[in-house]
């Protein structure tokens, strides 16, 4: 399964503004952090892994003495240096570079990796990476898509037949996540559903904000999943109504047994 980022990616690591204009349309971040919220209290030192431009970064400051952020794109890491400056923050350090090739020492109460995962090359790997700087009573959160979210599926045979070759087929779902875990020792692990929703103002707003759906050729995808993106996204008969859609996030949380 390709995973909804996997997509997004080369727009949105490309162009922050653009990244930017997606979170105005979703409520996935508000949804992510409210699900962390409910289970972890104030910390001392937290790591978000793939920061983007640090929306989750910048919240988990407000929760622990200390936040590592790692980030490789320098569009996004201005965008969070930008939102820092303006809120006085300082306690969030910048590590600008990939999961696999960050340096960190030290354990961490809060580890969190939203929907980063899917630029990884070995799961595996970077896994055990993050679970060892668990401390002892520290959580990991790994953010995946939910199993057989019906708009996850659609965006695996999208991006399957635009770009057959650069498509990765290995599934980037949370039932992933539990089987490596459950090859580390000393690890447990559970899964909760989040429920997301993205919201457009009319086709054109999506057009803008998802590009990548409406500039491919008419032959680059088959009948059936052209029908299946203007069902999505009621582009054949819109009449101005807002367009909503609705997709299932998974939250794998990790500890220590």
């Amino acid at each position: 399964m390709i995973a909804m980022a996997t997509i997004f990616h080369g727009t949105y690591g490309e162009n922050d503004a653009i990244f930017e204009k997606f979170k105005e349309c979703t409520d996935e971040t508000s949804t992510i952090i409210k699900h962390i919220a409910s289970i972890i209290g104030h910390g001392h030192r937290a790591l978000d892994i793939g920061s983007g431009s640090g929306d989750i970064a910048i919240w988990l400051s407000c929760w622990n003495d200390s936040v590592i952020a790692v980030e490789p794109e320098r569009k996004m890491l201005d965008r969070l240096r930008e939102k820092m400056a303006s809120l006085g923050i300082d306690n969030v350090a910048i590590i600008p570079k990939a999961w696999e090739n960050a340096k960190i020492a030290g354990s961490f109460d809060t580890i969190i990796c939203s929907h980063a995962m899917y630029f990884m090359k070995d799961w595996e790997t970077s896994l055990r990476k993050m679970v060892a700087m668990l401390d002892d009573h520290g959580k990991a959160f790994i953010i995946v898509h939910a199993d057989d979210d019906p708009f996850t599926n659609f965006l695996t045979r999208f991006e399957q037949e635009i770009d057959p070759i650069k498509a990765r087929h290995d599934p980037h779902v949370a039932s992933v996540v539990m089987a490596i875990v459950s090859r580390i020792p000393g690890m447990t692990a559970r899964v909760d559903e989040i429920p997301a929703i993205m919201r457009f103002a009319s086709i054109g707003a999506a057009i803008d904000v998802c590009p990548f759906f409406f500039e491919c050729s008419p032959g680059s995808i088959t009948r059936d999943v052209k029908a299946e993106l203007e069902s999505w996204f009621d582009a054949l008969d819109h009449d101005g109504r807002e367009i909503v859609l609705r997709y299932k996030n998974a939250a794998v949380t990790i500890q220590k047994k």
